[in-house]
């Protein structure tokens, strides 16, 4: 990518960037970021652009290796790159559509942080101290933590009852973490969510159509879904807690929701041609 390079029109802002974040000033650094467009933001905080700005280098939180991202997520690169742009800044629309505030303001939480692709894009519009992110797995919030990501990071139970931060939040996101939670797992999940929302407050999760699964490979999740609306299929890697296997493939059906999670109701839906196999559910507190 070249968004600053020599004779781009960004580059005036990265060397300001630059130089404010070398005296320290993070007040007029925050300024610019906030002027700087979120492809440019992302290119900076996900590629080898800032090479020869130290401080801002120093400040952006590192990428892991490819072959780490390809292994998580499922994609690396530009195409990740894209993917999350795209998550991001629907979310970002969506939050301030249905709330009438600015982004700037809201605590924001990334509920399935790893190793913080998604909560990293959000410190272009949040300071450090209202970005907070969650995991059950405690190596890969480590990983995060090395990389620089910017934010709290806390460890959350596989079943969760409450969450680490005594707070309410204006935004909770969480890709791809309900495509993969049990039906326990999943409400249990969904719950604190709600507890923990302000009361204008937006969370955004995704989930997989149906259609993403194969009935012949995958038969116990087709079942699933189509007898509850729930299909799973327990990851045969990962121990029970409580006799439960939290873990695996899942997909949930709207009315599932509608039906299991009564402290939540459905406000809309969104959905990324460049993503095809997340949709975006968006929730309000009941």
């Amino acid at each position: 990518m070249t968004a600053i390079s020599k004779d781009d029109v960004f580059r005036g802002m990265v060397e300001k960037l630059e130089r404010h974040l070398a005296s320290n000033d993070i007040t007029e650094a925050r300024a610019i970021l906030s002027q700087i467009p979120l492809d440019v933001f992302a290119a900076l905080t996900c590629t080898d652009e800032l090479a020869s700005f130290p401080a801002a280098s120093a400040y952006f939180p590192k990428m892991p290796a490819e072959q780490f991202q390809r292994n998580w997520v499922g994609s690396s690169g530009i195409s990740l790159l894209q993917q999350s742009v795209a998550f991001v800044r629907a979310c970002v629309r969506e939050y301030e559509t249905r709330s009438g505030r600015k982004i700037d303001d809201a605590a924001i939480l990334d509920y399935g942080v790893g190793w913080g692709r998604l909560l990293r894009l959000f410190n272009k519009y949040v300071p450090d101290d209202r970005l907070f992110g969650v995991d059950a797995w405690e190596p890969v919030l480590k990983v995060a933590k090395s990389l620089g990501v910017r934010g709290q990071l806390a460890q959350v139970a596989s079943i969760p009852d409450q969450l680490p931060f005594n707070l309410k939040f204006d935004l909770i996101f969480a890709f791809s973490i309900f495509t993969h939670l049990s039906p326990r797992s999943a409400n249990a999940v969904a719950k604190v969510c709600a507890d923990s929302l302000s009361a204008d407050g937006l969370i955004v999760f995704t989930m997989r159509p149906i259609s993403a699964f194969d009935p012949v490979h995958q038969p116990e999740i087709v079942t699933g879904y189509k007898t509850s609306g729930f299909g799973f299929e327990p990851s045969k890697d990962v121990a029970p807690v409580d006799g439960d296997v939290p873990y695996g493939k899942a997909a949930i059906s709207l009315e599932y929701i509608r039906d299991n999670w009564p402290w939540l109701r459905i406000a809309g839906l969104e959905y990324n041609l460049i993503d095809p196999h997340q949709i975006l559910v968006l929730l309000r507190r009941a």
